[in-house]
């Protein structure tokens, strides 16, 4: 290999000679497919625990890896299997991979044979494809080998069936807690009961993002942190801002502040736009919430380590 080769060219190297692809290397590693391509297109440099990883994934040295030194092994006798330090062997990785993608043709089939039949019997375009949809998403999930597959499906079954109902029942996650305070006499009715287990189940799934993350390590600036930190902390704030700001238009500009004419109209006509657009604001700041909770949460807790660590 040319000494005059970067790092990242080196990386790109011997990964492909040993048949990896970018997502299979990443979790040899821990970390994001991300990661690797920045690694491999020199944007970003890994830290020194990852390069030890990947030399003892390669069967090389780690002079030969950084440096390109000359005790390198040359492309055909590098190892099929990683040395016994890595979390995971390439046999158990690839699959993985097998599994993903006999799944995601499995949800495909389904979805398009459940929609097919839909139209068949009913000739609806818009019920079928609503039924193919949840198919649809946890089949790309996995056609595309997500990390993290069967949790990305799960969270989009979760809300395509919070949606559900929603727009039949009204159960919302976060709406056990008004009705137990203001309705205190309806007591604890099917409706709350609905709403409290999506409740806890939205908890599950944040609990489970973090979680699963918790190996990976997030290289962003400390600029980019604070500002994940700050959308992290207003979420949910702008979410109920947000739908009052959607309920102050529905009444003044769309009914001309006439209550009886937004009770009587707009409750009725519109009730399926009106939940549907609260409902997508509801999922946005959720899923922005999670999303920028995950590096927020392990920033923070490196910053706490470091400062014990300095003491």
């Amino acid at each position: 290999m040319d000494k005059s080769a970067t790092l990242g060219e080196r990386i790109y190297k011997y990964r492909t000679a040993m048949g990896l692809s970018q997502l299979e290397l990443s979790e040899l590693l821990d970390v994001s497919r991300q990661s690797i391509s920045k690694w491999e297109t020199d944007v970003a440099v890994p830290e020194l625990s990852k390069l030890v990883k990947m030399a003892e994934v390669f069967g090389v040295s780690l002079d030969a890896l950084v440096l390109g030194k000359e005790e390198e092994v040359k492309a055909e006798e590098i190892k099929e299997e990683p040395a016994p330090a890595a979390p995971v062997s390439i046999a158990e990785i690839r699959e993985r991979s097998r599994l993903k993608t006999g799944f995601g043709f499995c949800f495909l089939g389904v979805g398009i044979l459940i929609s097919f039949l839909i139209l068949l019997l009913a000739g609806d375009f818009l019920a079928a494809f609503i039924l193919f949809v949840p198919f649809g998403v946890s089949a790309f999930f996995c056609l595309k080998q997500f990390r993290h597959a069967a949790l990305w499906c799960f969270e989009s079954w979760y809300c395509w069936i919070a949606a559900y109902f929603y727009y039949a029942t009204g159960c919302h996650w976060n709406a056990w807690l008004p009705r137990l305070i203001h309705f205190p006499e309806l007591g604890i009715d099917i409706q709350t009961v609905i709403s409290l287990g999506f409740f806890l189940l939205l908890v599950f799934f944040i609990f489970m993002t973090v979680f699963v993350h918790r190996k990976e390590k997030i290289e962003l600036s400390k600029k980019k942190h604070i500002v994940l930190a700050i959308v992290t902390a207003l979420a949910l704030p702008l979410k109920h801002l947000a739908l009052w700001l959607m309920q102050i238009f529905w009444f003044e500009v769309v009914a001309n502040g006439d209550a009886e004419y937004y009770a009587r109209v707009i409750a009725m006509n519109y009730r399926a736009l009106i939940l549907t657009l609260e409902f997508i604001v509801d999922l946005a700041f959720t899923v922005t919430f999670t999303a920028c909770l995950v590096p927020t949460f392990y920033w923070l807790r490196g910053m706490m380590k470091n400062r014990k660590a300095s003491k």
